[in-house]
């Protein structure tokens, strides 16, 4: 392995080694802020365990230390020791670990799972130090040799499923690592020779596709998906007009409709129809919650919803009066009581309580009426 590459490693073990640390305190907080909120005899439980995976931090991070110490000491002087005091943590967080994972363990079975995790990340740390200079030049070669094919299988994959942003993604990540490297430089062939072979193809369906989408006024996905177009061939003019076509008529569309709607909620509160309006500006906020008029609309919402339920307590006492003329005692009983129920601090349902409601029920009595249900 060459220097850059083990110095490479060497910082990227150091920066594990810090988040594990973090991890740990956060976890920590994070106990201590539940058992304070929680009920008084979980308390110590939770402590217990905050400690605990504080401790887990700690010495996972002491051991990405001493393996980032193993690689300096490998990359400086071709040779590494490793202290007592690093393998005696070591010991101590293995003997923790064990205890926690055994069958007497309270940690819920979520715990038991990142815990036994841990434990297989310790072992490789112990395994790791206990090595020879050779062994661990040869085993860290072969982890980076699995993760570059790893990689390449992926990046072929996705040219095989025509998701040519990722692949390249993907790739220019590996090309970044192993510079130079054939096996890549003809993945890297592959991939521009299969977009390449696909892009006219793909332009024209994804072209219909949209002027689909577009019919039926679903601009979101319509942008979306020439969004995708755009990152798949960035060099295609074709696909960055026909997003920026549709961005326009996305644009347009959304003008119109917030500015309809916004006319109807006016033409609504002008002549007074306050439950009619309420619904539209509803409709307005959750369709363009960031547009302009939405803004204004949203002012008078609370107003228009206090208008809307007074017009509609009024409406209902009207019909209640229709009924009792009618004679229709039952059903003007139930509608009063609807509105108590439904409206309790009204003006309406103080009157409805204290007053007609009594009087409707003796009349009802008096006739032998049924009441409503």
């Amino acid at each position: 392995m060459g220097m850059s590459a083990l110095s490479s490693s060497t910082r990227r073990l150091k920066r594990v080694a810090a988040s594990c640390l973090i991890v740990g305190v956060l976890l920590l907080a994070a106990m201590i802020y539940c058992a304070l909120s929680g009920q008084p005899e979980e308390r110590i439980s939770l402590i217990a365990e905050g400690v605990a995976f504080l401790m887990l931090g700690g010495g996972l991070s002491a051991g990405l230390c001493a393996m980032a110490k193993i690689l300096e000491g490998n990359g400086s002087s071709g040779s590494a020791h490793v202290s007592p005091e690093i393998k005696q943590q070591l010991a101590q967080l293995r003997s923790t670990l064990d205890e926690m994972l055994s069958p007497a363990s309270t940690l819920p079975p979520a715990d038991q799972v990142l815990l036994s995790r841990i434990d297989q990340a310790l072992e490789e740390i112990r395994e790791f130090t206990l090595m020879t200079d050779r062994e661990r030049e040869d085993r860290l070669n072969k982890v980076v040799e699995q993760r570059r094919r790893q990689i390449m299988r992926e990046v072929m994959e996705l040219i095989g499923k025509h998701e040519w942003a990722r692949a390249e993604h993907q790739l220019a990540a590996l090309e970044s690592h192993f510079p130079g490297d054939n096996e890549v430089s003809t993945i890297r062939y592959d991939l521009e020779r299969a977009r390449t072979d696909a892009e006219d193809d793909t332009i024209r369906e994804m072209s219909r596709r949209v002027e689909g989408l577009i019919v039926m006024e679903s601009f979101d996905a319509a942008v979306a998906s020439c969004t995708r177009l755009v990152e798949n061939f960035p060099t295609n003019t074709d696909a960055r007009a026909l997003l920026q076509s549709v961005s326009r008529q996305r644009e347009m569309h959304i003008e119109s409709s917030a500015q309809k709607l916004f006319d109807d909620i006016r033409q609504q509160i002008e002549h007074r129809n306050w439950r009619g309006a309420l619904p539209l500006a509803q409709r307005l906020l959750s369709r363009f919650p960031q547009h302009a008029r939405t803004m204004q609309i949203r002012e008078q919402l609370a107003t228009m919803h206090d208008n809307a339920e007074i017009q509609e307590r009024q409406e209902i006492e009207v019909q209640i009066e229709d009924l009792v003329r009618s004679h229709r005692f039952g059903e003007a009983i139930s509608l009063g009581e609807d509105v108590v129920r439904r409206f309790p601090m009204s003006p309406q349902a103080q009157t409805l309580e204290n007053t007609i409601l009594p009087r409707l029920r003796e009349v009802l009595n008096e006739e032998g009426q049924p009441a409503m249900q």
